[in-house]
């Protein structure tokens, strides 16, 4: 497994993995409730949810899909295949009526959910794109990079960055919201970061190996 997320009322899980399937798990009863087999033609590596009833997949090879969960995974709602590498990361911003998408060719994309198409992409980094969170009352969208930093877009104007915050020694894999201002990122060197967001600051590590750990699992709760 890849990749997890819950819907949104937090009754069903949804995961994806190598195998290319979507698996659906119905959390109360810990039972197997469907599976959707060669759902894309590549390893599956995120999913997410938009709402009540899309669900977003990403594999290695740049393929996005979008499922209503409610025909049972029969077709996706729409494809794309606008990126030059894997998918990385899906944020879905329901309030803000729209998906951003980090991936390995070092861009951050923002789909309409309903339309499935582009609204805007970024000029391509010099670095990997692995992970999003989203900051500042969804004014900014942060992303790690594979550089160690985090490149920061004002919202609606995600064709270049508005900011950058270095200080992380190798690959940010992984972020996820504390607060609005506030950001926890897991990196390749094993360690978990607090984050201040404008003003750009480590606040603390958390938690560190005494041997490298890969943080790069991508799990998306409900709210």
């Amino acid at each position: 497994t890849r990749s997890m997320c819950f819907d949104t009322k937090g009754g069903t899980l949804y995961s994806v993995g190598a195998d290319r399937a979507v698996s659906i798990v119905d959390v109360e009863n810990l039972s197997n409730t469907g599976c959707k087999k060669e759902a894309h033609r590549y390893p599956l590596n995120v999913c997410a949810m938009y709402e009540d009833h899309m669900l977003l997949t990403g594999d290695d090879e740049g393929y996005l899909s979008a499922w209503d969960v409610r025909s049972g995974f029969k077709k996706p709602m729409w494809s794309q295949e606008e990126h030059g590498d894997f998918v990385s990361d899906i944020k879905c911003v329901a309030e803000r009526k729209t998906i951003l998408v980090t991936s390995g060719d070092g861009t951050l994309t923002s789909y309409d959910p309903r339309k499935g198409k582009v609204v805007t992409m970024c000029e391509p980094m010099e670095s990997e794109l692995l992970s999003i969170a989203i900051a500042k009352n969804t004014n900014i969208a942060v992303c790690g990079s594979s550089s160690g930093a985090l490149e920061m877009f004002k919202w609606g104007v995600f064709g270049v960055p508005c900011d950058r915050f270095v200080g992380h020694p190798e690959s940010i894999d992984t972020l996820a919201t504390v607060d609005q201002d506030t950001l926890c990122s897991g990196s390749m060197d094993g360690l978990v970061r607090i984050l201040s967001i404008q003003p750009n600051k480590c606040v603390r590590n958390t938690h560190a190996r005494t041997h490298k750990t890969q943080t790069h699992t991508r799990t998306h709760t409900y709210p």
